[in-house]
């Protein structure tokens, strides 16, 4: 019976009610003990879950198998549980497909290969009652680690005291990577990053260091490299190319500059030699009052710390500035803004202000009055002046006051601060070359109070007179450039710009301009050169080789109200007109024995001159001038006034003509370009034989009109 493998849990029944049924009626004892030997009889019976009365239970799956991750290379086991009915029997499969000799309850694979990455695996389980499949467990297979690597093989080499920055590169291995420097050190200044292997700082010193760079991965493996760092210093050289000229007896100064080496730098003259008056140091200064005029050539060196060297070939050009010139037994005064009052008014000792020269001046004195600005904020108010000039000259010993460089020179009103700038109280007085801004009433008069004694004799020339009276105001005093209230006055070869009052609408100083009562004063008013005889006389007065522009709230020259004799108004160029009234110069009252001769007119509203005084005129001559869209005048020609060889409606073709906007940055450039019409259109005239830069006349076979004499 147990040779033939019978199950207990069916066969045994048969034989147990055979039992029963021979030996009813025995002991119970005796029944037990004949099954228990019948049973024990049989080896190999397999234990189950059955009872002597219950049907198989087919299997269940308890655990299911999971998702496995390995790394090629490595083997994965799946494993399940399942309850059910014995025996029971296993069989797994890889994506579907029995695998041969996985039987048992777990499975575990071969080796893995990157074509496993993916496979899902299931396990069929089966017994008498059925059989159950399980969940598809999934194989990831990552790829093998690549062994730590430093890719990294070089480094940028730096420069000394710049910037550097360099990053350090691995393969392989698990990250996150840490860095660290294990043998030797880094340039000095240079520091590395654990967490992302850069290389980072200023190098201090110059020289090729060499060290170990080590990398470990989170996994513990590391990787070395050596490498170096070549710091050199940038190539040394001078960065001065160019120096500043400068100009006798005034002091001079200039620094030399250089780039790369390593400092501290050291320099010296290599060859030639420095303007006589002026030495260099050894930190690279130039520096001294330049003795001689004229240009020096020469070559500096500089050697930095490492006894490197470089050199540059450099010169400077001294002018020799303005020379002082007394006449007669005049002697020469200067003035500082580095000076005092208190001192002897030398060129090593000047005095601080101009007022101070003009109260110990004598005939023939000469004052030359360095650059700088010349103010003084005490002299305010309705009737201020800057200078009185008391003392003066004689016919053959001038006293002259001169801007030691061309309008470098300052006379300044401090905004409408102080009312008159200039004011000419004494005889034979010269004042060339400065610049003359920002007064309420006038830059400079000769108005004297009605006396005939002072102001005659003034000559005013080569200054840059504007922003004159530029507030608002509705006063019907005029604000004016220059004053003119006595005779014999020469205005050569001065600009003269920008002034008036502000018109509706203009802010200045923070001032919204308005005409509350319509006065109309801004349109009329303010002039460039204001000739009023009314006081004493203003005869002989000669305005030559001037440039007027934007003169807006008046005329560039007025003539009233008193009459005139020998104005001469001669060479002129005038710009940019007064946009409400007719006319360049406006002539307010009587002329006589006067010429207006030889000017360029630029746009003018009609024309050139505004006959505002309608008689009263005799031997007046207006001729050669050229007048560019317009014409000499737009009104009727007055008895008394003789027109010839004027040109009306021709554009002179200026090199360039200034922006019409009042107090506008541009400056115009009056000169003629070839084959301009004004050129060699002149009159010949002996009281201008020289142009506003100072060019004899004639360059060609007559004079030219305007300012400007052309020459190539």
């Amino acid at each position: 019976m147990c040779g033939n493998q019978i199950d207990l849990g069916n066969r045994s029944k048969g034989l147990f009610h055979a039992i029963w049924g021979m030996l009813r009626g025995s002991s119970l004892l005796l029944i037990v003990a004949l099954f228990s030997a019948a049973v024990s009889g049989c080896a190999g019976l397999v234990a189950g879950t059955s009872t002597l009365n219950s049907a198989p239970v087919a299997p269940t799956i308890t655990t299911q198998p999971v998702n496995q991750t390995v790394t090629a290379g490595q083997t994965a086991t799946f494993t399940v549980v399942a309850n059910g009915t014995t025996p029971m029997t296993y069989q797994w499969k890889k994506n579907g497909m029995a695998i041969s000799g996985a039987t048992s309850s777990s499975y575990t694979t071969p080796a893995t290969t990157s074509s496993d990455n993916g496979s899902q695996f299931t396990v069929v389980v089966s017994n008498v009652a059925g059989n159950v499949t399980s969940s598809a467990a999934t194989l990831t297979v990552n790829s093998s680690p690549q062994p730590l690597h430093i890719t990294t093989n070089s480094l940028p080499g730096g420069q000394l005291l710049t910037p550097y920055s360099a990053n350090l590169q691995a393969t392989g291995g698990s990250l996150p990577y840490n860095w660290s420097v294990i043998g030797g050190q880094l340039p000095n200044g240079l520091g590395l990053s654990p967490a992302n292997g850069t290389i980072t700082g200023t190098p201090t010193s110059a020289r090729t260091l060499t060290f170990t760079i080590q990398v470990k991965d989170s996994s513990g493996d590391t990787a070395s490299a050596s490498l170096s760092i070549s710091i050199t210093a940038a190539t040394l050289a001078i960065s001065t190319t160019g120096l500043p000229g400068g100009t006798v007896t005034v002091p001079y100064s200039a620094q030399l500059n250089a780039t790369g080496g390593i400092a501290p730098y050291t320099w010296a003259l290599a060859t030639g030699a420095l303007p006589a008056g002026l030495t260099l140091s050894s930190s690279g200064a130039i520096s001294g009052t330049p003795t001689t005029a004229g240009t020096s050539s020469f070559t500096v060196q500089v050697t930095d710390a490492s006894l490197l060297t470089a050199q540059q070939n450099l010169s400077i050009s001294t002018a020799a500035g303005t020379a002082c010139a007394p006449t007669g037994s005049g002697v020469c005064y200067y003035v500082s803004p580095t000076g005092a009052d208190s001192n002897s008014g030398t060129s090593t000792a000047p005095f601080l202000t101009i007022q101070h020269a003009a109260n110990v001046v004598n005939p023939g004195d000469m004052v030359i009055v360095r650059d700088g600005a010349y103010n003084n904020a005490a002299v305010s108010g309705v009737g201020s002046k800057l200078i009185v000039m008391s003392r003066g000259g004689t016919a053959a010993n001038h006293v002259v006051f001169i801007a030691e460089h061309k309008w470098g020179a300052k006379i300044d009103g401090l905004n409408n601060t102080s009312a008159s700038g200039w004011a000419f109280a004494a005889n034979y007085i010269d004042v060339r070359d400065f610049e003359c801004e920002g007064f309420s009433d006038s830059c400079m008069d000769n108005y004297n109070g009605g006396s005939s004694s002072g102001g005659q004799f003034i000559s005013i020339a080569g200054n840059n007179i504007h922003d004159v009276g530029r507030y608002c105001t509705t006063t019907t005093n005029g604000r004016v450039g220059i004053f003119v209230s006595n005779d014999n006055v020469t205005i050569e070869g001065n600009q003269i710009h920008d002034i008036g009052r502000g018109a509706p609408g203009e802010v200045l100083s923070g001032v919204t301009c308005i005409d509350s009562v319509n006065t109309l004063h801004y349109q009329n008013n303010d002039h460039g050169i204001y000739v009023d005889a009314g006081f004493t006389s203003a005869n002989n007065l000669t305005i030559k080789n001037n440039v007027f522009y934007r003169n807006e709230r008046g005329w560039s020259i007025q003539i009233y109200p008193a009459a005139v004799s020998n104005l001469r108004v001669l060479n002129n160029t005038f710009l940019c007109a007064n946009p409400y009234r007719n006319g360049h110069i406006t002539l307010g009252a009587m002329v006589s024995n006067s010429a207006i001769e030889n000017n360029i007119s630029w746009q003018p509203t009609a024309g050139f001159l505004d006959y505002s005084n309608p008689s009263g005129y005799s031997n007046l001559s207006v001729a050669n001038n050229l007048t560019y869209q317009g014409t000499v005048g737009a009104e009727a020609t007055l008895g008394g006034i003789s027109l010839s060889g004027n040109l009306d409606n021709i554009d002179p073709r200026l090199v360039s003509a200034p922006s019409c906007t009042v107090d506008a940055a541009s400056i115009p450039d009056a000169h003629l370009p070839l084959g301009s019409p004004a050129i060699d259109m002149g009159l010949t005239l002996a009281d201008a034989p020289i142009d506003y830069a100072g060019t004899p006349r004639p360059q060609g076979i007559k004079f030219d009109i305007g300012a400007f004499e052309y020459h190539p």
